[in-house]
This record gives C-alpha cells, sequence and structure tokens, in this order.
C-alpha cells in the first residue's frame, strides 16, 4: 500500500500553496466588508444625531450659526473610532426651515498596499446626508 503513494511527496503542500492565497482573499474582503460597512453606519449615525442636535428648540443666547456649531460637535462625538483626519462634516441651511448635515469619510483598506501594487484605489470615499426640518 505504501509503494501506491510513494510518487506523491509535496502533493498537500502544493494543494496548500494554491488555495491559500484563495482563501485568504476571501477572509479579507469579508473583513475588509465589515470594516466599510461599520464606517459607513457610523458616519450615517454621525449625521443624523448632527441634524437632530441642530433642530433642537434655540436658547436664548443661541443663534443659527451657535445651532449649526452645535450639529457639527454632535456629529463628529459620534465618530470614535474614525479617522478624524478623513473626516468632514458639513453643516447648511438649504432653506424651508431645514438643516441638512453632510459627513463626508474617506475609509482606507487593510489590503490597500496590495491593492495599489495592481492598480487600484486603496481608498473608498464615503459620503451620507441627513435633513430635519426644523420645527
Amino acid at each position: 500500500m505504501n509503494d501506491l503513494y510513494q510518487d506523491e511527496h509535496g502533493q498537500d503542500l502544493m494543494e496548500y500553496a494554491l488555495v491559500l492565497p484563495l482563501f485568504l482573499l476571501l477572509v479579507f474582503g469579508i473583513i475588509e466588508f465589515g470594516l466599510v460597512i461599520m464606517s459607513y453606519n457610523t458616519i450615517a449615525n454621525a449625521a443624523r444625531e448632527g441634524a437632530r442636535a441642530g433642530i433642537l428648540p434655540p436658547s436664548d443666547d443661541c443663534d443659527t450659526a451657535c445651532r449649526d456649531a452645535a450639529a457639527e460637535v454632535a456629529a463628529r462625538a459620534l465618530t470614535a473610532g474614525l479617522n478624524a483626519d478623513e473626516l468632514e462634516v458639513t453643516v447648511t441651511r438649504p432653506g424651508g426651515g431645514a438643516i441638512q448635515v453632510e459627513v463626508d469619510y474617506v475609509a482606507h483598506l487593510i489590503t490597500g498596499p496590495i491593492i495599489s501594487a495592481v492598480g487600484g484605489d486603496s481608498a473608498i470615499p464615503l459620503q451620507t446626508i441627513a435633513t430635519m426640518k426644523v420645527e
């Protein structure tokens, strides 16, 4: 019986070498997809919270600029875990008694160097906008 498998030395190593890159691609793809979705959900929640903070009833000593600043602070407060250098929060008043909070974020991928080496983009720009009416 040992003579039957005598010529197959190294077959396991060869199969492992062929399957490992595909397996790692799948695992890193799942991890990065999860991280990008988490980043998007984080900035979406931050934009909603910023808009909500901007529609709160004003106090006597807080004007529109003060409420816009409070909306930006509230949005940035919910972005813990994200790179603050890649985050941009814009608060506007489009008219009609509304406030609009736009949060832009650039999510850098773990496998960015590999993706860049093959000619791809190692970062994904994410954007979310929340608009609420001031009541």
